[in-house]
């Protein structure tokens, strides 16, 4: 649909299915691709790749970067949750705040991923 409003609103149904949904995260429209991303019916992989592009906004790395930090260890979700949240530590749009909070997380590849971005962006 070519009406913004009509594709965020799609974006933001929770009945709205996974492959439509994968389709409105690589929307042109910001707004769009944040209410597929935040979806919880949205592919991980499509979280990975909104996590890893440096257009994505602060709000949405901010998202990105809390998914799944309360799963269980050894879980799927522990796994695709910690690559999400490591990959928007890596994103160069990354917000501060996140950078501190991931520094912090359960996972090791994680607090690595953000510590590296401290360190190397000189981010107080």
């Amino acid at each position: 649909d070519e009406d913004r409003e009509v594709r965020k609103a799609v974006a933001a149904n929770k009945s709205s299915k996974n492959w439509l949904l994968s389709k409105l995260a690589k929307d042109e429209d910001e707004k769009v691709r944040e209410e597929a991303i935040k979806n919880p019916n949205c592919s991980w992989k499509a979280k990975l790749d909104a996590a890893q592009n440096p257009l994505s906004s602060p709000q949405l790395l901010r998202f990105l970067s809390e998914i799944g930090k309360g799963s269980a260890e050894g879980t799927k979700e522990f796994v695709l949750s910690s690559m999400v949240r490591s990959s928007a530590a890596r994103n160069p749009s990354c917000p501060q705040d996140a950078l501190h909070s991931l520094m912090e997380d359960n996972s090791p590849e994680v607090r690595k991923a953000a510590e590296k971005r401290v360190s190397s962006d000189n981010v107080q």
